[in-house]
């Protein structure tokens, strides 16, 4: 993200679900798209009117992004970014590999053994 961010440097993300609000630190799992414009322009997405939705209950609840993401803190922040020509593939491999596997631990918990199982 902090790549994305610097080079497009105006960018707005949303996640698909309300932030846990919690005192305690939980490790959510989230789906976020990033929307970005080279633009220095201020930019919003419009209201959706009823033919957008074209006739579908999906549309519906997720055609206009809801659960804006703070991206002030990722902007500031001091991490290393991915250059053209960077050579930390065995680094993003193992980064992928360690993502990939937390992601499946997580999926696991989702749906139970026996949906995995008959996939």
């Amino acid at each position: 993200m902090s790549t994305i961010i610097q080079t497009f440097h105006n960018c707005r993300a949303f996640r698909d679900q309300p932030p846990i609000l919690s005192n305690t630190t939980i490790t959510e799992f989230v789906n976020v798209v990033i929307f970005c414009s080279k633009d220095t322009s201020e930019w919003y997405f419009r209201r959706p009117i009823e033919p957008d939705f074209l006739r579908s209950q999906t549309r519906r609840e997720h055609l206009y992004p809801l659960y804006e993401v703070d991206l002030g803190p990722i902007k500031g922040s001091s991490v290393e970014l991915f250059t053209k020509n960077q050579r930390r593939r065995g680094d993003l491999k193992k980064d992928q590999e360690e993502s990939a596997l937390r992601h499946w631990r997580i999926m696991r918990d989702v749906l139970p053994a026996a949906v995995w199982n008959g996939w």
